[in-house]
């Protein structure tokens, strides 16, 4: 059973340091030592343990974290939790018949390019979405800040109360996004968003829409002040958390912002994204 009724039931706890946690991790040998601090949130965990190579097998490691995860989901529903070596037995399994199951000939399949990346070494990345609540005459932008480690610089979920459209409504979530950036102190920035239109405008690739112009305009007049930016674009699968940010905007009378905290209703998504990365394209 997950203790989190003894302490705080953060991603770290229930993932990591939690009884039923530390005995799948011990089944699978991966060492809990003393030499890893408190931590709260496990892309922390999952940080330490990447830069002092303590895991052997990553594929074997994220499908236990989710294991873990699931395992909770089904004790807070009223379920029966599962103990540790069953986590540990089965997810070792699961990825042993996975491995059986592929052609020996195949070459090694690359990460799909629609997952979430890490921006360089001292960049951040800023993912933005927008959102149209065409029943209340309003949009939703949402804003999410992560540095070179995956980890959440800033976050943002704001509602704007005006009747706008779709391109309208994600060149906004830009614009917001840049701002926060500056307000945070950030200098080196990649925006992305799965916007094309929005993308291609504020590359100079085509000119932006009459709707968009002036906006389009005052993103790249901030934008100059940065040291470094890039505009890029992406898929909606590696930009779920900004789309969940701006959904989120829906209930709120104007803004919400976190500063170095994980929101809540993307902390699932945050730890996937980190999880779907290929930590040993060697392996």
């Amino acid at each position: 059973m997950v203790d989190s009724e003894v302490k705080p039931e953060t991603t770290g706890h229930i993932l990591w340091s939690c009884n039923t946690a530390k005995d799948t991790w011990a089944e699978l040998k991966v060492r809990q030592t003393d030499r890893i601090p408190p931590l709260e949130e496990f892309i922390d965990v999952l940080w330490w343990l990447r830069e002092h190579s303590v895991v052997n097998d990553w594929e074997v490691f994220a499908t236990v974290g989710w294991s873990l995860w699931n395992n909770r989901n089904v004790i807070r529903h009223g379920g029966q939790g599962r103990q540790g070596r069953e986590i540990a037995l089965e997810a070792q399994r699961y990825v042993d018949e996975f491995r059986n199951h592929m052609p020996s000939d195949l070459p090694k399949l690359q990460p799909p390019p629609t997952k979430w990346s890490l921006p360089p070494p001292n960049w951040y990345k800023i993912n933005v979405d927008g959102a149209v609540f065409k029943e209340q005459g309003s949009i939703g932008v949402g804003v999410v800040i992560r540095n070179a480690k995956g980890e959440v610089t800033g976050a943002m979920s704001k509602k704007i109360c005006l009747p706008l459209g779709a391109i309208e409504a994600e060149v906004k979530a830009v614009e917001e996004g840049v701002l926060l950036a500056w307000d945070l102190g950030l200098k080196n920035v990649v925006v992305e968003g799965d916007s094309l239109a929005v993308t291609q405008a504020l590359n100079g690739v085509v000119t932006p829409a009459i709707s968009i112009q002036k906006v389009s305009e005052g993103i790249l007049w901030w934008l100059k002040k940065f040291d470094n930016w890039k505009i890029l674009h992406t898929r909606r699968s590696s930009n779920t958390a900004a789309h969940v940010m701006a959904k989120e905007a829906k209930p709120i009378l104007d803004s919400v912002i976190w500063v170095e905290d994980s929101p809540p209703a993307i902390a699932h998504q945050l730890l996937y994204d980190v999880l779907s990365m290929d930590f040993c394209p060697n392996c």
